[in-house]
């Protein structure tokens, strides 16, 4: 019964060599990836229009200095009849559009990152779970190996070799344990 157990427990280990969650997670990752794209291309084609109209905008100034216009309010200084502080104002619109494509541009990495991350192969699942039967196998030979050798109870021994090649019959210290039990007095 205990064979026929851990046989399915094998079995079913080695059918699922990646977690479903994993699927879930890198097709939400490749949306919002695709999100982002869009909405970065959205923004340097944005750009790219800001910056053709800049240079055909300065195509067009005379090169002329600034001169005084005269007005009812305090008199301002002008370039080609907008008044520095919208220059300023432009400038300061062009510097965050500047701050939030390089933002942009660093999520994108960040998200390439974590795909190379997702796409890396998951650890063999069959060779861990192999692993650990050697390793409870071993676990209870030595059990068997003390209560020979350092009690002296020889039954109590030979009775945990038995287990070992029950439970855990397809493995080198099953072998092992064959062996030791050819030893074992009544056997």
């Amino acid at each position: 019964m205990n064979e026929q157990r851990l046989r399915a427990l094998l079995r079913s280990g080695e059918d699922d060599t990646r977690p479903p969650a994993t699927a879930d997670l890198l097709e939400g990752v490749r949306l919002r990836l695709r999100r982002r794209t869009q909405r970065q291309a959205g923004v340097t084609v944005a750009a790219t229009i800001l910056l053709v109209s800049t240079l055909v905008v300065s195509q067009r100034l005379e090169p002329v200095g600034p001169r005084v216009v005269q007005t009812d309010r305090p008199a301002a200084v002008t370039m080609d009849g907008k008044e520095l502080p919208d220059y300023a104002a432009e400038a300061d619109l062009r510097a965050a559009l500047v701050q939030r494509m390089i933002a942009g541009e660093r999520a994108a990495a960040r998200i390439r990152e974590l795909e190379a991350e997702l796409a890396r192969p998951l650890p063999d699942l069959r060779v861990s779970t192999r692993t650990q039967v050697e390793l409870a196998a071993a676990t209870l030979f030595r059990a068997g190996e003390r209560v020979r050798n350092e009690l002296r109870t020889a039954s109590a021994g030979c009775r945990q070799y038995q287990a070992v090649i029950e439970v855990y019959p397809e493995t080198a210290w099953a072998q092992l344990a064959r062996r030791r039990l050819a030893d074992c007095p009544g056997s």
